[in-house]
């Protein structure tokens, strides 16, 4: 089986990863212009917050397509296993539709997951934060100090604590 990807397995294709209705919130605007543009995008629900229900609802609520791969088997349990199976579950969808790039927001088990996975099959990650609750843009969450360059995977830049 395939490891990882060259550049010339992939597609022009973007996937969208989250996982919990805050996402689904602060990403809304990227998916309704993904929508409307001409770049492949594919969105893959994690179902980290748990009901199956209360995710389905909020992308109605704010009239988004539903995601083209929900997953809700990760429901209670420990962050680890969470992760855990939500890597295995990225995997084999990512392997399958081969993006070239991969999109993750935030700091929740979702994006961890999903970068992970994206990185090891030899996928681009772009990772949006950044003072999406303040405004401030250099203010990041706790757990994200670093920014990463989407196109080449390296550290460009260390971010401050306010």
């Amino acid at each position: 089986m395939r490891k990882t990807f060259s550049i010339q397995d992939l597609r022009p294709s973007l996937a969208v990863i989250l996982g919990t209705r805050p996402e689904i919130v602060k990403l809304a605007s990227v998916l309704r212009i993904l929508g409307q543009s001409s770049l492949s995008a594919f969105v893959i629900y994690t179902g980290q917050h748990y009901s199956p229900r209360l995710g389905s609802e909020i992308f109605e609520d704010l009239r988004l397509k539903p995601p083209d791969w929900n997953h809700f088997r990760c429901a209670g349990r420990t962050h680890g296993a969470q992760t855990g199976m939500m890597l295995c579950y990225l995997e084999r969808i990512l392997l399958k539709q081969r993006p070239r790039w991969v999109l993750v927001q935030g700091d929740v088990n979702s994006a961890l997951a999903g970068a992970l996975a994206a990185k090891k099959l030899g996928i681009s990650v772009a990772h949006l934060e950044a003072g999406l609750r303040s405004l401030r843009i250099w203010a990041c969450s706790p757990a994200s100090h670093f920014s990463c360059s989407p196109c080449t995977g390296k550290k460009i830049s260390r971010i401050p604590r306010e």
